[in-house]
């Protein structure tokens, strides 16, 4: 019995709080520090840029790798 009872609190609550979750994207102009290691190195070191340039900088990494991918594709019958 006292598990139905929580299981109707559950189902009564989950629906309030998703309502209560905010759709707001994150700010492009917030800086993000991230800790990279450095090839051929120990080290690690912190390279600060924005959200928008982090962005920007995945984009060029995924572009350059499909670009190598349709490279690779063409030389495959050779």
């Amino acid at each position: 019995m006292r598990l139905l009872a929580l299981l109707l609190c559950v189902q009564a609550v989950a629906p309030a709080v998703a309502q209560q979750a905010p759709a707001t994207k994150e700010d492009p102009n917030k800086k993000i520090c991230k800790r990279q290691q450095v090839t051929g190195s120990f080290f690690m070191t912190r390279e600060c840029h924005t959200k928008a340039e982090w962005d920007l900088m995945a984009e060029n990494a995924r572009a350059a790798v499909m670009r190598q991918r349709s490279a690779f594709k063409g030389h495959e019958g050779n």
